[in-house]
């Protein structure tokens, strides 16, 4: 019988087949770990880029009118600044134009159609061709990013590739070329499509932001109807049409032209204006003060008529004027209507004409005048002895008189 010698150790043979196994169980890990590490970097990789589109999505809808005056025709284009995301708030200002892979942010807007739709788009870009990402990195990438994603690759870098396929884009129409191996994002901003998207705005409880306008609103001559109410600072208007009414309970209306309806001050202390001229026919139902001269350049006509001799009322203050049945001007003097002083009423005069004047009568014994055709009006002697026995409005035929005198010389 043979004996074999015991062997302690292990062989040449086992220690290979150990050392391989090892080895390819550390390389194994290296790998799983790489690609780990690789997963992390894209993963920031691809949350970066959705900030950034999402920053820039909100960016072009605020500004949409000022990016529509960049690009005004179908085609152009222009750039955004990196820096206006962050100085208008929509990227923090600690956020860096640098991606993982050691790349730059690109903004570029073009319009689309000559309706207003614009199209946005964010692309990395680098200064060194190592840096372009591998095709493998770039697609987990754009499909983290999302439908808006895509990347570029070596066969044809012009065209996009998008993550699922849902849409074709040519970098040449933005008027970039940034080669192989970037990341890429398109935005599409369609106001003139749907309008509804941003001007149905709804209430924001607690974020009194969201409720502000931050810039002005041209409406490009268009209307603003069914306003319920304007709460306003200034109001300019070329012209104020209003159905109802103007109300102003504190401050001034400084110009006011109401063409049709009325003009209604309640509790108004004074309507001042510097130099006015008031055309067509103006009814005043209350009581018109004027503080200075009233000139008219036509005829004035009293409605009022009264009675002279009458009392003027309890409201009617003396100075009032009015006119009688006859159009005769009456004042109210002490109370009582009388007419203006000059010639009272039953006063005769002589006139050198054969015609009385207006507001005469002809003294010939009608109308309650006494007839004085052809008679000499003798003064009432009024106890001078004169002429005593006489009447007030009798009348004496001719009488011959005494005549004593002198003929001679007088001596």
């Amino acid at each position: 019988m043979k004996k074999f010698k015991k062997r302690v150790g292990m062989t040449l043979i086992e220690t290979t087949i150990v050392m391989i196994v090892a080895t390819a169980a550390l390389a194994a890990g290296a790998s799983m770990y790489s690609d780990y590490l690789n997963g992390l970097t894209n993963k920031s990789a691809a949350h970066q880029m959705k900030e950034v589109t999402d920053a820039f999505s909100r960016y072009m809808d605020d500004n949409h009118m000022s990016l529509r005056a960049l690009v005004p025709g179908v085609g152009s284009r222009t750039t955004v600044a990196f820096g206006d995301l962050q100085s208008g708030g929509y990227l923090p200002a600690a956020f860096e134009n640098r991606t993982p892979f050691n790349h730059e942010y690109v903004l570029t807007v073009r319009r689309a159609t000559a309706s207003g739709a614009l199209q946005g788009l964010v692309h990395t870009s680098y200064t060194n061709s190592s840096f372009a990402i591998e095709p493998k990195h770039a697609m987990e990438i754009s499909r983290m990013v999302g439908v808006s994603g895509g990347y570029t690759a070596d066969i044809d870098p012009q065209d996009v590739i998008s993550t699922y396929g849902n849409y074709n884009l040519d970098l040449a129409t933005f008027g970039v070329n940034p080669g192989p191996g970037v990341l890429v994002s398109a935005i599409a901003v369609d106001h003139a499509t749907k309008p509804g998207e941003k001007y149905l705005h709804r209430n924001v409880t607690g974020d009194p932001a969201h409720n502000r306008m931050n810039t002005h609103i041209d409406m490009d001559n268009n209307n603003l109807n069914n306003v319920h109410t304007v709460s306003t600072h200034s109001l300019y208007a070329s012209v104020l049409v209003d159905t109802q009414r103007i109300r102003a309970d504190v401050g001034d209306i400084t110009t006011l032209t109401a063409s049709l309806g009325e003009i209604n001050t309640v509790n108004a202390e004074t309507i001042t204006t510097s130099s006015a001229t008031v055309t067509g026919d103006q009814t005043v139902g209350g009581t018109l003060d004027v503080a200075g001269r009233i000139t008219a350049g036509d005829h004035i006509t009293l409605t009022t008529v009264v009675t002279e001799g009458e009392a003027c009322g309890p409201d009617v203050d003396n100075g009032t004027v009015a006119r009688d049945n006859a159009g005769m001007l009456l004042s109210c003097q002490g109370g009582v209507w009388k007419a203006t002083a000059g010639a009272p009423t039953g006063m005769y005069a002589f006139f050198g004409s054969d015609a009385c004047p207006d507001g005469w009568l002809m003294a010939d014994g009608t109308s309650g005048t006494l007839d004085l055709r052809g008679e000499f009006i003798r003064g009432w002697d009024a106890g001078r002895g004169a002429d005593p026995g006489r009447l007030v409005g009798s009348a004496q035929g001719d009488a011959i008189r005494n005549i004593t005198g002198y003929y001679g010389s007088g001596s």
